[in-house]
């Protein structure tokens, strides 16, 4: 008898992560409010920047930058030549509301602001070559981006870089938070025209927790069952009525590589008979009633096949378990089966090789 083939059709989902922080606590300071420097560029200041439904995908390693959450900034200021007296820095200034930021342990330059804070989410700006830029205490204030010295006299300041959100580690909850520093220079002017107008607040959701994936390590295998002869299924005294027979039982596996967090349902097609809700399995163009291949699960039971579905409570789908952090092993064994009847000696199962093939298909639930 030629091989069983399977293939394998496994939809994926998301999920998401959060971490441990070492504290750097930001406290209250203050700018003279003046309308000495207003700036232009994008975003455009005072800038709200809203990601809104971000998902982080389960197997987006810690460290990665969460897909579609990075904002680039181009900023071009013009002060008045009195506006500014040196001695302090150009600098983003968390400051209000009054906020605590905290790095994250193990990831380079990446920080999280604990107020509201979304699990699983830190965030990390960089300068315009990329490099990753540090938050620091500066000119009073506890936390600061440091964009370099402000002279005196300084007539223009430019700055371009951009903002990302990072994935951290451990658990993750949906939710939403904003980050909303302010630029200028301490004590002696606003990046535009008065701390409101100098405000660069970037909003972001995390639409939902993703959900566990699993990937199949073997997606598509042959099994052969061993050459028998019609006997070995009771087959030689086709007239009496012994019901059932299955001979030539062939163990294969189905391995996946899972992260646990997700409960697993399977379901089983034939490939060659797609709306078949039979327990057997035929080669193409050819139903043979009660003479067929069987697959048995772990337990004893026989796959009973239903057309393709990933839905909840599908017909034909069993519950594999929980998913493991790891490998996932799904043990099954493939059989001859024949019906043996007196009265239907044609239902013997043929002679000769024979070909039939399914797939299968994973659920998340």
């Amino acid at each position: 008898m030629k091989a069983i083939k399977y293939s394998v059709a496994l939809p994926l989902f998301l999920l998401a992560l959060g971490t441990l922080f070492t504290p750097v606590r930001a406290a209250a300071g203050s700018l003279r409010a003046t309308t000495d420097c207003s700036a232009s560029g994008s975003p455009a200041l005072p800038a709200k920047v809203q990601l809104a439904g971000l998902d982080v995908p389960r197997d987006l390693p810690v460290g990665g930058v969460i897909p579609n959450s990075k904002v680039s900034i181009s900023w071009d200021v013009s002060c008045k030549s009195t506006g500014i007296t040196g001695g302090k820095h150009w600098a983003l200034f968390f400051q209000s509301p009054a906020v605590s930021i905290v790095a994250v342990d193990g990831l380079d330059r990446v920080y999280k602001q604990v107020q509201n804070e979304v699990a699983g989410v830190g965030f990390r700006f960089r300068d315009a070559s990329g490099s990753p830029l540090s938050i620091v205490p500066l000119d009073g204030y506890a936390a600061a981006l440091d964009f370099g010295a402000a002279v005196a006299g300084q007539t223009s300041f430019k700055w371009s870089g951009s903002i990302e959100l990072v994935k951290t580690a451990g658990a993750i909850s949906a939710g939403s938070q904003e980050l909303q520093p302010q630029l200028g220079v301490a004590g002696q002017v606003w990046g535009n025209g008065t701390g409101d107008g100098s405000y660069f607040k970037v909003g972001y959701s995390i639409r939902k927790p993703a959900l566990t994936t699993c990937s199949v390590i073997n997606a598509t295998q042959a099994v052969t069952l061993p050459t028998i002869s019609q006997s070995a299924l009771g087959m030689s005294s086709m007239n009496v009525d012994d019901g059932p027979s299955t001979a030539g039982g062939t163990p294969f596996t189905i391995s996946l590589q899972c992260q646990k967090g997700a409960r697993l349902y399977m379901l089983m097609t034939d490939a060659n008979f797609p709306g078949s809700e039979s327990s057997l399995l035929f080669p193409k163009g050819k139903q043979w009633g009660q003479v067929g291949v069987k697959i048995e699960r772990e337990d004893g039971s026989d796959v009973r096949f239903a057309p393709d579905s990933s839905a909840a409570g599908a017909k034909g789908q069993w519950l594999i378990g929980d998913t493991p952090d790891g490998v996932l092993s799904i043990p099954l064994r493939a059989w001859y089966h024949n019906y043996k009847c007196g009265s239907c000696a044609s239902n013997a199962f043929p002679v000769g090789a024979v070909s039939v093939q399914a797939t299968y298909t994973f659920s998340y639930q």
